[in-house]
């Protein structure tokens, strides 16, 4: 990225190979982060896909019809039993037991979910990190074992970088002068008047951020 006055540039980082002999080896840019146009495409693409949560909350009302406890109470239990392990409370318990089919149902919906998300991710890096705008979730599920696993590394190594603390700009940056990225230090158009000066801003919202 060029052409902002930075105090202190980007980090850069080496380029990452993802692959062996028998796959083909990739070598994928690293950001440091997602871009927003990255994020954006694992939305469109999961943008028709039906939230594992309602599955969640179809069979608390179930439950609850059955049980004659709340909707809330069923909810509760169905969150708690989804990673598989016997639930502290006895009621609870004898619960989740009697309606396991449904919660197979809802840790099935979730799965599902954490797959398409994935292929989701996969697919917007191939899209704007390897130059393929038309590559599909389609292409994305056919790649050999190694190179989805090493692409979804690369996602979550990513992730890991966003949430890291910013480092602190010293004294010593701010007195440093901009470095030259080869751009004109003088406008090359005529001068604004400044009876435009308001700025607008582009089209667009973001959107709220996701898991794998």
């Amino acid at each position: 990225m060029t052409g902002l006055p930075y105090v202190k540039p980007p980090q850069a980082f080496p380029p990452r190979r993802i692959g062996n002999d028998a796959s083909g080896i990739l070598e994928v840019p690293v950001l440091g982060g997602l871009t927003v146009q990255e994020v954006d495409t694992i939305a469109d693409l999961l943008r028709d896909d039906i939230s594992p949560q309602v599955a969640e909350a179809e069979a608390a009302v179930a439950m609850a019809a059955v049980e004659g406890c709340t909707i809330m109470e069923a909810y509760q239990v169905v969150r708690d039993s989804i990673p598989g392990e016997p639930l502290d409370d006895p009621r609870a318990e004898e619960m989740r037991l009697r309606h396991a089919g449904r919660i197979d149902a809802v840790v099935g919906a979730w799965n599902v979910a954490g797959r398409r998300n994935a292929g989701a991710a996969v697919t917007a890096i191939i899209r704007h990190r390897l130059g393929l705008p038309e590559w599909t979730p389609a292409e994305t599920a056919k790649l050999p074992r190694i190179l989805q696993e090493g692409l979804r590394q690369l996602i979550r190594d990513e992730q890991d970088a966003e949430a890291l603390p910013a480092e602190a700009v010293t004294e010593n940056d701010l007195k440093k002068p901009p470095a030259d990225d080869g751009s004109p230090s003088k406008p090359t158009g005529p001068q604004s008047s400044g009876a435009c000066a308001t700025p607008t801003l582009a089209s667009g919202a973001e959107k709220p951020s996701a898991t794998s």
